[in-house]
């Protein structure tokens, strides 16, 4: 029995001497959680956009648009509307440039596609507007001075579209339809 009680009081105080370590440990763990959480994450970071420029574009496409915001360096892609943009430029971890591909008029969100990183979507933030074309006018003259009233045909018209006659603009227009509109010309000579 002595046996038996001098290896249970060796037992014991190793219990203790252990209980005093898991103490120590389980401090220190605590201490390395409680520290963790200032340790700065290892998640990926989300992408955002904040600017679009231009914001619209005729419904062609093919021109470049600027993205700015944060966290944009790894971008493998930048879809329109579910349309896939062109020749993708990082210029940096805030600024990229992508050509936008066509689509038809409308509004539609952009998202750009990042390795390793959650996607970035700006939801309408882009605007299509229809291309516009000229198919006639009338009267097809006038006098230099200007101020010839004239009927344009043609598609695409909307109250942001401006008409020029050579490279002055033209005054009073009044946009009746997308496929008409009524403006008058500006001083000027010699065809146009």
């Amino acid at each position: 029995m002595l046996v038996s009680g001098g290896c249970a009081d060796e037992d014991a105080k190793q219990a203790v001497a252990d209980a005093g370590s898991a103490r120590d440990i389980t401090t220190d763990t605590a201490t390395l959680q409680d520290s963790e959480d200032s340790i700065p994450s290892t998640k990926p970071l989300q992408p955002v956009i904040s600017a679009v420029s231009p914001s619209e574009g005729d419904s062609g496409g093919l021109y470049q648009v600027s993205i700015r915001g944060q966290f944009l360096g790894a971008a493998v892609g930048v879809s329109f509307g579910g349309s896939q943009g062109l020749d993708l430029q990082v210029l940096s971890d805030t600024e990229l440039t992508v050509t936008a591909p066509p689509r038809p008029p409308g509004v539609v969100d952009i998202v750009v596609l990042s390795n390793g990183r959650p996607e970035a979507t700006a939801q309408a933030a882009f605007r299509y507007q229809s291309a516009v074309t000229l198919a006639s006018l009338s009267p097809k003259a006038g006098p230099a001075s200007g101020g010839t009233q004239v009927t344009i045909s043609g598609q695409g018209f909307d109250s942001t579209t401006q008409f020029a006659f050579g490279t002055r603009i033209a005054t009073n227009a009044v946009v009746v339809d997308d496929q008409t509109a009524v403006v008058t010309t500006p001083p000027g000579s010699g065809q146009v």
